[in-house]
């Protein structure tokens, strides 16, 4: 289906937040003086802490309270659209809230030297049940020319799609965030991203996560802050009146973990050689407010995720040298209990998700990845997969629900959901 691009939606700047502050040396952004939001309840729901088998052992910072034990379930194949992983077809991009597919159909042109260009793209929700999809949006290239930008993250639940559109590097991360209402089949531009004095966009990553709670849409986006410093800010999109406010936190990774409230990675300093150390606050939407999580300190953070399960950031504790060319890193996670646990990585990290009754992570241990689940209830987590020279995993977070992503030979081979069982 084709329309017409409509105009961008006016993008408000709320007031700056009334309470930043923190036991680490803080920056500049991080200063402002106020009362403090209190978190509610549903940041964290009430129930046991994670763990299970063989697998490092942690270190334990809390008692863990009684509550039901929960323990990894083999992880649950998804049966993917026909065409995944195939170039030219489709490709699984994510799902709706509802458990619908998402997928990209990607028609490409093969070049002179040999590469291929895509040329076409078309985001498509696919129905399991009817095996049938239906066409959301078309990108195409003008006149048969290699498209400039791709369709990237989409996400959505009964009554909106909403999804990135964005170039393919990072160098200047030019993005477009699209909306659409699945009710009236409107299509709306909702904002893009800022650029600098010199007319570049900030780089260092595009506009990610999209989490959608009713009719409001939240991401965090790279921008420009003081004296050309990239930095991090929250959007909040009202999606039936397409306006998009930008909440003035040096915030990135928030997840709705109530109406009205996200959790994310708030900046709060620096070190000594200006990698930006942070950690979880819960942001008021209406105020801008912040209210940090008790219990994590200012760190590197690689990786951040909030969900019922618990929360889990990877932290950077010491960067390679030349002495030793090594990664030094780990996993602190609160659970449901409140209960932390602290588990080291080999040699850095990956990605971080958490599901109802699970927290997962992903090692890097020297290319090799390793996945990791710890089960509400355990202590100790389980070795979910592992890569070797013909498959490759990684993890990723749909709408809450942890999934394994298995490759081969660079192509998307399988999926499967990562769940815990509990008693």
């Amino acid at each position: 289906m084709g329309f017409a691009l409509p105009m961008l939606a006016a993008i408000e700047t709320s007031p700056p937040p009334r309470s930043l502050q923190s036991d680490f040396q803080p920056s500049p952004s991080a200063s402002a003086a106020g009362d403090t939001v209190t978190p509610s309840a549903a940041v964290l729901p009430t129930g046991s802490p994670p763990g299970d088998s063989s697998a490092p052992t942690p270190s334990t910072t809390a008692p863990s309270a009684s509550a039901s034990v929960c323990h990894v379930a083999e992880p649950v194949p998804i049966t993917l659209p026909p065409g995944s992983g195939e170039v030219p077809e489709a490709f699984f991009d994510g799902f709706t809230a509802d458990g619908e597919m998402l997928t990209v159909k990607e028609q490409r042109r093969n070049m002179p030297n040999g590469d291929h260009d895509a040329v076409r793209q078309d985001l498509m929700v696919w129905d399991k049940d009817q095996q049938a999809s239906t066409t959301v949006v078309s990108l195409r290239g003008p006149h048969g020319t290699p498209l400039s930008d791709q369709i990237y993250a989409p996400t959505g639940n009964v009554r909106w799609i909403v999804w990135l559109q964005t170039d393919f590097t990072l160098d200047e991360a030019d993005w477009t965030m699209w909306a659409y209402d699945r009710s009236s089949g409107d299509v709306r531009k909702l904002a893009t991203n800022d650029r600098g004095p010199d007319g570049r966009g900030a780089p260092s990553g595009w506009a990610e996560p999209i989490q959608i709670l009713s009719e409001e849409a939240v991401w965090s986006a790279p921008v420009w802050g003081a004296d050309g410093v990239v930095e991090s800010r929250v959007y909040v999109a009202d999606l039936p009146r397409g306006k998009v406010r930008r909440l003035s936190a040096n915030a990135a990774d928030p997840y709705v973990t109530a109406p009205g409230q996200v959790t994310a990675d708030v900046v709060v300093g620096q070190d000594a050689q200006k990698n930006p150390f942070s950690r979880p606050g819960v942001i008021d939407l209406a105020t801008g407010d912040v209210a940090f999580v008790p219990g994590f300190d200012p760190a590197r953070v690689s990786a951040f995720a909030v969900g019922a399960a618990g929360m889990i950031e990877a932290r950077i504790l010491k960067e390679p040298t030349a002495d030793d060319p090594f990664t030094t890193a780990d996993i602190l996670l609160q659970d449901t209990s409140g209960t932390f646990r602290e588990f080291p990585l080999q040699n850095g990290s990956g990605a971080v998700a958490v599901g109802d009754n699970v927290i997962v992570w992903q090692e890097d241990a020297l290319s090799m990845y390793q996945v990791w689940a710890l089960a509400t209830g355990q202590e100790s987590p389980v070795l979910v997969a592992k890569s070797d020279e013909m498959n490759d995993f990684e993890i990723a977070s749909y709408g809450g629900l942890p999934v394994l992503r298995s490759f081969s030979q660079g192509r998307l081979s399988s999926m499967a959901l990562i769940q815990a069982q509990c008693a």
